[in-house]
């Protein structure tokens, strides 16, 4: 199995790249993050997946080993393929995706094209010991660190009413088209006894701040 390439990218698009590799040029499917790092004609490094099919072979490449790992983990998951994975990490980041599963941010995976309610609830069930293990066996992870809030609440039942505030925020935002990754940065901050509203005004003072 080929573990990673050092290739030379001849023609990059959002979802794939055209890349040179000893003497052939290879079509590799790559998140929106990893087409976004490479450049034309400078040389690079792209870690592998290869997936067999019936009739034809596809080539996944990824930035890092982290990114990897999460496709592939995401991959284990009844009803995701590798379209749909390289769909989530291209929008949220493998960082960001992390960070869902782990505060079971289901209203934030629904917001993905082909997720549906029921598919990012067992997205978060199947995959939040697999994210756990992940993060605490491979040195390469880098999970972002959760609002502040979680840490912060003292009983069960405020930190439901903190948390889904948040979610609540952040699926609002989602709908006034702000980028997710932008929404994540903007609601990273303590949350605690603030209403769904507070959380979305803090939040846009810091996207208009941010412009």
């Amino acid at each position: 199995m080929i573990e990673y390439i050092i290739c030379i990218p001849q023609a990059i698009y959002e979802s794939y790249c055209i890349v040179e590799w000893s003497g052939m040029g290879l079509r590799v499917t790559c998140s929106r993050s990893c087409s976004n790092a490479m450049q034309v004609n400078v040389a690079g490094k792209l870690y592998t997946e290869i997936i067999f099919k019936e009739n034809a072979q596809a080539i996944y490449g990824f930035i890092n080993t982290q990114e990897r790992e999460i496709f592939r983990i995401i991959t284990s998951v009844h009803g995701i393929g590798p379209k749909i994975a390289i769909n989530l990490l291209s929008v949220l980041t493998s960082q960001i995706l992390i960070t869902c599963i782990v505060e079971k941010n289901e209203k934030l995976l629904c917001s993905i094209q082909g997720i549906s309610k029921k598919l990012a609830q067992r997205i978060i069930t199947e995959l939040e010991s697999k994210i756990a293990l992940l993060i605490k066996t491979n040195n390469d992870v880098v999970i972002l660190q959760p609002p502040q809030q979680s840490s912060m609440i003292k009983t069960i039942g405020a930190a439901t009413t903190c948390v889904s505030n948040m979610h609540d925020a952040q699926a609002a935002l989602i709908v006034l088209g702000y980028p997710i990754i932008d929404i994540m940065r903007s609601t990273n901050f303590e949350s605690d006894n603030m209403s769904t509203e507070d959380i979305i005004k803090k939040a846009l003072a810091n996207l208009n701040t941010k412009l």
